[in-house]
Order: structure tokens, then sequence, then C-alpha cells
């Protein structure tokens, strides 16, 4: 065998394995982009069963508004519309922004940074799910309460057990809200690993 021929020969060679690298690293992008999908529309499919929960009670309330026949609860009645349809709303667009990020097209330091902005907006909304989640609870019981029985909660006599439920419901919503921003910190940090194997 002559020496062009080995020349021509290991240029051959060089060329396929160069081509292999370029299908195996386009494989391993696939790969990793389907499972940084995979990640987030499992959070949107729950995301969006509570929406649709939300978006229920939202419209109940919207179509008995005018049964709110005081100041007091009608700012009621408005700030459950807020927590019922606004609210979740906003973080199924966090997570939709966080599905949409283009792994593909980014180097790695411009995924990673822009991947950090949208986990901080989603994590924050996420972190105050308590607060909201107890402000619902709080004036979806007056609201509630005009709605079915047309009488003011506030000016009505209670059961002390009525107390006792709003109490451990409260501790409930609490410790549900503590366990979901757990799971999200989790399920963001998972997101993140994946991507970081791109620069392995």
């Amino acid at each position: 065998m002559e020496l062009e021929e080995m020349k021509s020969l290991w240029n051959d060679m060089s060329a396929r394995v160069e081509k292999l690298e370029i299908v195996n690293q386009q494989n391993i992008m696939k790969m990793t982009e389907q499972k940084y999908r995979n990640t987030f529309s499992k959070m949107m499919k729950i995301e969006l069963v509570g929406f649709a929960i939300c978006l229920i009670f939202g419209v109940g309330v919207l179509f008995n508004l005018d049964k709110m026949n005081t100041w007091y609860l009608l700012i009621c009645g408005i700030v459950a519309l807020v927590c019922y349809l606004i609210i979740p709303s906003i973080a199924i667009l966090n997570i939709k922004r966080m599905n949409s990020l283009k792994i593909a097209v980014s180097n790695q330091k411009t995924l990673l940074t822009e991947f950090a902005k949208r986990k901080k907006r989603l994590l924050f909304l996420q972190r105050y799910s308590g607060v909201y989640a107890l402000i619902t609870l709080f004036v979806t019981l007056p609201v509630t309460s005009m709605i079915s029985d047309n009488e003011d909660f506030f000016l009505k006599e209670h059961s002390p057990w009525l107390w006792v439920f709003v109490g451990l419901l409260t501790i409930g919503v609490l410790l549900f809200s503590r366990y979901g921003y757990s799971w999200y910190k989790k399920t963001t940090a998972s997101a993140e690993a994946t991507l970081m194997e791109l620069g392995d």
C-alpha cells in the first residue's frame, strides 16, 4: 500500500469519526433536551389540574359577585378571584418559560444564566404559595357563606368546630405548601443538573 493510499484511507477514517462524533453529540443534545422537557411537563400537568379546579371556583365567585353586598365582602370576592385565576396563571406561565428554554442553540454559560433567571422567577412565586393559599382560604369563607347561605360570615354566630376545622385546614395548607415548594426546588435542581451534563 502506497503512502498516498494510506493518507487517503486515514483522511476517510478521520472524516467518518468526525461525523460520528457530530451525530453522537446531536443525539446527546436531543436526549438531554427530552429529559429536561419531561421534568417540566410533569410539573405543568400538576399545575393544570390545580388551575382547572381554581377556574371552577373562580367562575363560581365571578357569577356570584353581585351577592357581595358590602364593601368588605366585595373585596373578599375580588381577592378570591385574583387568588383563583391570576396567581395560578402566572405559575403556569413561569413553568412554560422554563420548558421553552432553548437548549440546542445556547452555549452552556448563556444557557445556565438564562435557566437561573427563570428558576428564580418560578421559585419566587412558589416560595409564597402558602401565603396565597391562606389568603385564598380566608377570603373564600365569607364569599362561600354569602353564595350558599346568603349570610354575612362576619355577622353570624359560628360553631367552635368551624374554628377547629379552619385551624386544621390552615396547618394542612401550610404543610402542603411547604412540601410543594421543596418539590419545586428539587425538580428545578434536577433540571439544572441535566443541563450541567452538557458541559461534561
